[in-house]
Protein backbone atom coordinates (compact mmCIF):
# COMPACT_ATOMS: atom_id res chain seq x y z
CA UNK A 1 0.00 0.00 0.00
CA UNK A 2 1.64 3.71 -0.84
CA UNK A 3 1.04 5.41 2.68
CA UNK A 4 1.88 8.18 0.81
CA UNK A 5 -1.90 8.01 -1.48
CA UNK A 6 -3.27 7.22 2.22
CA UNK A 7 -2.00 10.56 3.83
CA UNK A 8 -3.18 12.48 0.50
CA UNK A 9 -6.88 10.85 0.59
CA UNK A 10 -6.93 11.73 4.72
CA UNK A 11 -5.92 15.14 4.14
CA UNK A 12 -8.56 16.51 1.25
CA UNK A 13 -11.29 14.10 1.89
CA UNK A 14 -12.80 14.85 5.04
CA UNK A 15 -16.02 12.73 4.23
CA UNK A 16 -13.96 9.60 4.56
CA UNK A 17 -11.44 10.75 6.77
CA UNK A 18 -11.84 8.24 10.01
CA UNK A 19 -13.16 5.14 7.96
CA UNK A 20 -9.90 5.69 5.95
CA UNK A 21 -7.38 5.65 8.83
CA UNK A 22 -8.90 2.94 10.21
CA UNK A 23 -8.65 0.66 7.75
CA UNK A 24 -5.20 1.08 8.38
CA UNK A 25 -2.70 -1.46 9.86
CA UNK A 26 -1.77 0.10 13.27
CA UNK A 27 1.74 -0.05 12.22
CA UNK A 28 0.27 2.04 9.22
CA UNK A 29 -1.81 4.57 11.64
CA UNK A 30 1.20 5.54 13.09
CA UNK A 31 3.18 6.46 10.29
CA UNK A 32 -0.41 8.21 8.47
CA UNK A 33 -0.74 9.74 11.64
CA UNK A 34 2.47 11.55 11.90
CA UNK A 35 2.09 12.66 8.15
CA UNK A 36 -1.00 14.97 9.14
CA UNK A 37 -0.82 18.33 10.46
CA UNK A 38 -1.28 18.74 14.14
CA UNK A 39 -5.11 20.19 13.94
CA UNK A 40 -6.19 16.85 11.87
CA UNK A 41 -4.54 14.82 14.23
CA UNK A 42 -6.95 16.61 16.90
CA UNK A 43 -9.52 15.68 15.11
CA UNK A 44 -8.73 12.40 14.41
CA UNK A 45 -8.06 11.84 18.13
CA UNK A 46 -11.09 13.04 19.08
CA UNK A 47 -13.48 10.45 17.00
CA UNK A 48 -11.38 7.18 18.54
CA UNK A 49 -12.38 4.97 20.77
CA UNK A 50 -10.15 5.26 23.88
CA UNK A 51 -8.70 1.78 23.58
CA UNK A 52 -7.87 2.94 19.73
CA UNK A 53 -6.14 6.22 20.71
CA UNK A 54 -3.62 4.66 23.48
CA UNK A 55 -2.82 1.80 20.67
CA UNK A 56 -2.63 4.62 18.48
CA UNK A 57 0.13 6.61 21.01
CA UNK A 58 1.84 3.45 21.78
CA UNK A 59 3.43 3.40 18.52
CA UNK A 60 4.96 6.73 18.77
CA UNK A 61 8.31 7.63 20.25
CA UNK A 62 7.62 10.04 23.93
CA UNK A 63 8.29 13.15 22.73
CA UNK A 64 5.77 12.81 20.04
CA UNK A 65 2.54 11.42 21.98
CA UNK A 66 3.91 13.85 24.89
CA UNK A 67 3.47 16.78 22.13
CA UNK A 68 0.17 15.16 21.23
CA UNK A 69 -0.73 14.76 24.81
CA UNK A 70 0.03 18.63 25.58
CA UNK A 71 -2.49 19.39 22.71
CA UNK A 72 -5.55 17.52 23.89
CA UNK A 73 -8.17 19.80 25.08
CA UNK A 74 -10.01 17.39 27.26
CA UNK A 75 -8.09 17.43 30.14
CA UNK A 76 -9.69 13.87 31.52
CA UNK A 77 -9.63 12.24 28.31
CA UNK A 78 -5.81 13.15 28.72
CA UNK A 79 -5.22 12.10 32.19
CA UNK A 80 -6.78 8.67 31.95
CA UNK A 81 -4.75 7.84 28.93
CA UNK A 82 -1.12 9.27 30.21
CA UNK A 83 -2.23 6.85 33.24
CA UNK A 84 -2.89 3.79 31.02
CA UNK A 85 0.10 4.25 28.87
CA UNK A 86 2.10 4.84 32.21
CA UNK A 87 0.42 1.25 33.59
CA UNK A 88 1.00 -0.43 30.50
CA UNK A 89 4.30 0.51 29.81
CA UNK A 90 5.34 -0.39 33.38
CA UNK A 91 3.75 -3.47 33.54
CA UNK A 92 5.38 -4.45 30.49
CA UNK A 93 8.85 -3.98 31.34
CA UNK A 94 8.11 -5.11 34.94
CA UNK A 95 7.44 -8.20 32.62
CA UNK A 96 10.65 -8.24 30.95
CA UNK A 97 13.02 -8.10 34.21
CA UNK A 98 11.88 -11.09 35.55
CA UNK A 99 15.11 -12.79 34.05
CA UNK A 100 16.73 -11.51 37.09
CA UNK A 101 15.04 -10.65 40.96
CA UNK A 102 17.42 -7.85 41.61
CA UNK A 103 16.80 -6.46 38.03
CA UNK A 104 15.25 -3.04 37.69
CA UNK A 105 13.46 -0.59 35.92
CA UNK A 106 16.86 1.63 35.01
CA UNK A 107 18.08 -1.04 33.31
CA UNK A 108 15.34 0.11 30.15
CA UNK A 109 16.40 3.05 29.03
CA UNK A 110 13.93 5.79 27.64
CA UNK A 111 16.89 8.10 26.39
CA UNK A 112 16.37 7.62 22.38
CA UNK A 113 13.93 9.09 19.41
CA UNK A 114 11.90 7.50 16.78
CA UNK A 115 11.64 8.71 13.68
CA UNK A 116 10.93 7.68 10.27
CA UNK A 117 12.93 7.02 7.38
CA UNK A 118 12.24 9.96 5.31
CA UNK A 119 13.65 12.48 7.99
CA UNK A 120 16.45 14.15 6.68
CA UNK A 121 19.68 14.19 8.47
CA UNK A 122 18.89 18.36 9.24
CA UNK A 123 15.96 17.61 10.25
CA UNK A 124 17.37 14.46 12.61
CA UNK A 125 20.07 17.36 14.06
CA UNK A 126 17.24 19.61 14.69
CA UNK A 127 14.95 16.94 16.98
CA UNK A 128 18.25 15.69 18.60
CA UNK A 129 19.00 19.59 19.73
CA UNK A 130 16.04 19.61 20.93
CA UNK A 131 15.43 16.34 23.09
CA UNK A 132 19.09 17.71 24.74
CA UNK A 133 18.06 20.67 25.62
CA UNK A 134 14.86 19.08 27.44
CA UNK A 135 17.23 16.14 28.72
CA UNK A 136 20.22 16.99 28.96
CA UNK A 137 21.13 13.58 27.33
CA UNK A 138 22.08 12.77 23.54
CA UNK A 139 20.02 10.03 22.08
CA UNK A 140 19.95 7.27 20.58
CA UNK A 141 18.48 7.12 17.33
CA UNK A 142 15.76 5.05 15.85
CA UNK A 143 14.28 4.48 12.52
CA UNK A 144 10.94 3.80 11.40
CA UNK A 145 10.35 2.34 8.19
CA UNK A 146 5.95 2.62 7.46
CA UNK A 147 5.67 2.37 10.86
CA UNK A 148 7.89 -0.94 11.65
CA UNK A 149 11.60 -0.79 12.98
CA UNK A 150 13.93 -0.67 10.62
CA UNK A 151 17.05 -0.21 12.98
CA UNK A 152 18.98 2.70 14.21
CA UNK A 153 22.03 5.86 12.86
CA UNK A 154 24.74 6.40 15.13
CA UNK A 155 25.87 9.76 15.80
CA UNK A 156 29.40 9.45 13.66
CA UNK A 157 27.37 8.38 10.25
CA UNK A 158 24.81 11.64 11.01
CA UNK A 159 27.65 13.64 11.52
CA UNK A 160 29.48 12.50 8.20
CA UNK A 161 26.29 12.39 6.29
CA UNK A 162 24.84 15.66 4.32
CA UNK A 163 22.17 17.83 5.88
CA UNK A 164 19.93 16.71 2.57
CA UNK A 165 20.42 13.30 2.83
CA UNK A 166 17.35 10.91 4.10
CA UNK A 167 18.23 8.96 7.27
CA UNK A 168 16.70 6.14 6.43
CA UNK A 169 20.30 5.74 3.95
CA UNK A 170 21.95 5.31 7.04
CA UNK A 171 20.36 2.62 9.24
CA UNK A 172 22.05 0.25 10.57
CA UNK A 173 20.27 -3.35 11.95
CA UNK A 174 19.86 -3.04 15.84
CA UNK A 175 19.10 -6.04 18.05
CA UNK A 176 15.52 -6.47 19.22
CA UNK A 177 13.86 -9.03 22.12
CA UNK A 178 9.90 -8.75 23.51
CA UNK A 179 9.11 -7.82 26.51
CA UNK A 180 7.75 -11.23 26.94
CA UNK A 181 10.45 -13.07 25.87
CA UNK A 182 11.91 -16.43 28.05
CA UNK A 183 14.29 -15.50 30.73
CA UNK A 184 16.79 -18.15 28.55
CA UNK A 185 16.28 -15.78 25.41
CA UNK A 186 16.75 -12.43 27.75
CA UNK A 187 19.82 -13.79 28.97
CA UNK A 188 21.59 -15.23 24.98
CA UNK A 189 20.90 -12.22 23.42
CA UNK A 190 21.70 -9.64 26.32
CA UNK A 191 25.61 -11.65 27.55
CA UNK A 192 26.28 -12.65 24.13
CA UNK A 193 28.05 -9.11 23.60
CA UNK A 194 29.16 -6.26 25.33
CA UNK A 195 29.00 -2.75 24.92
CA UNK A 196 25.18 -3.73 22.53
CA UNK A 197 22.15 -1.97 22.78
CA UNK A 198 19.17 -3.58 22.34
CA UNK A 199 15.34 -2.48 21.45
CA UNK A 200 12.92 -3.80 23.93
CA UNK A 201 9.78 -4.13 21.63
CA UNK A 202 6.10 -4.23 22.57
CA UNK A 203 4.03 -7.20 20.92
CA UNK A 204 2.81 -5.01 18.28
CA UNK A 205 6.70 -4.34 16.97
CA UNK A 206 6.61 -0.59 18.43
CA UNK A 207 9.63 0.11 20.99
CA UNK A 208 9.23 0.14 25.24
CA UNK A 209 12.40 1.13 25.60
CA UNK A 210 16.64 0.25 25.24
CA UNK A 211 18.62 -1.93 27.21
CA UNK A 212 21.93 -1.83 27.37
CA UNK A 213 24.48 -5.05 27.47
CA UNK A 214 26.94 -3.81 29.53
CA UNK A 215 24.35 -2.80 32.01
CA UNK A 216 23.13 -6.37 32.11
CA UNK A 217 26.87 -7.62 32.77
CA UNK A 218 26.71 -5.63 35.92
CA UNK A 219 24.00 -6.59 37.23
CA UNK A 220 25.12 -10.01 37.07
CA UNK A 221 28.24 -9.79 38.33
CA UNK A 222 30.50 -12.31 39.00
CA UNK A 223 28.10 -15.31 39.37
CA UNK A 224 29.57 -18.29 36.79
CA UNK A 225 27.20 -19.08 34.28
CA UNK A 226 25.44 -22.12 35.22
CA UNK A 227 24.06 -19.95 38.62
CA UNK A 228 23.12 -17.56 36.78
CA UNK A 229 21.17 -19.58 34.65
CA UNK A 230 19.83 -21.10 37.89
CA UNK A 231 18.76 -17.97 39.44
CA UNK A 232 16.76 -17.36 36.52
CA UNK A 233 14.84 -20.54 36.84
CA UNK A 234 16.49 -21.76 33.05
CA UNK A 235 16.30 -25.54 32.89
CA UNK A 236 19.84 -27.31 31.74
CA UNK A 237 18.27 -28.26 28.48
CA UNK A 238 17.42 -24.08 27.53
CA UNK A 239 20.42 -23.34 27.92
CA UNK A 240 21.35 -22.24 24.49
CA UNK A 241 25.34 -21.45 24.70
CA UNK A 242 27.99 -22.65 27.03
CA UNK A 243 30.57 -19.40 26.38
CA UNK A 244 28.61 -17.47 28.36
CA UNK A 245 30.79 -17.29 31.54
CA UNK A 246 34.25 -17.23 29.54
CA UNK A 247 32.53 -13.57 27.95
CA UNK A 248 31.76 -12.33 31.39
CA UNK A 249 35.18 -13.42 33.02
CA UNK A 250 36.73 -11.76 29.85
CA UNK A 251 34.74 -8.79 30.53
CA UNK A 252 36.44 -8.52 34.09
CA UNK A 253 39.50 -9.39 32.84
CA UNK A 254 39.33 -5.95 30.88
CA UNK A 255 37.68 -4.02 34.16
CA UNK A 256 40.92 -5.31 35.96
CA UNK A 257 43.00 -3.66 33.07
CA UNK A 258 41.16 -0.55 33.21
CA UNK A 259 41.34 -0.40 36.85
CA UNK A 260 45.34 -1.14 36.64
CA UNK A 261 46.00 2.27 33.68
CA UNK A 262 43.02 4.47 36.12
CA UNK A 263 45.51 3.62 39.20
CA UNK A 264 49.00 3.65 36.66
CA UNK A 265 47.39 7.19 35.78
CA UNK A 266 46.77 8.84 39.16
CA UNK A 267 50.50 7.68 40.18
CA UNK A 268 53.23 11.29 39.91
CA UNK A 269 55.09 12.16 36.95
CA UNK A 270 53.04 10.18 35.15
CA UNK A 271 50.65 11.17 31.62
CA UNK A 272 46.58 10.71 32.51
CA UNK A 273 44.88 7.62 30.66
CA UNK A 274 40.37 7.46 29.91
CA UNK A 275 39.28 5.01 32.03
CA UNK A 276 37.35 3.56 29.23
CA UNK A 277 35.41 1.31 31.30
CA UNK A 278 33.85 4.35 32.88
CA UNK A 279 33.43 6.17 29.67
CA UNK A 280 31.25 3.62 27.59
CA UNK A 281 27.81 5.31 26.32
CA UNK A 282 27.37 7.20 29.25
CA UNK A 283 26.10 10.19 26.97
CA UNK A 284 23.74 8.02 25.73
CA UNK A 285 22.10 7.24 28.89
Amino acid sequence: MDLEKVVHRITYRPQGRLQNFRALKLSERSYVFNKLTPGMRQEILSKLSFDETVQLLDQLDLRRAHQILNRMQDSRRRQKIVMRLKNDLHSKIENFLQFHPQASTSLVHLNYVLLEGDKTVGETSEVIEDHVHNTGKIPAVLVNEAGTLAGEVSLGALVRASNKSRLGDHVVPIKTILYNASKSEVLSLLISEQHIRTALLDSDGSVLGIVYSDDVLDLLGESPASALYSFAGVEESERPFDSMWSKVRHRYQWLILNLFTSFFAATPHKSPTMNWGEHRCKNHR
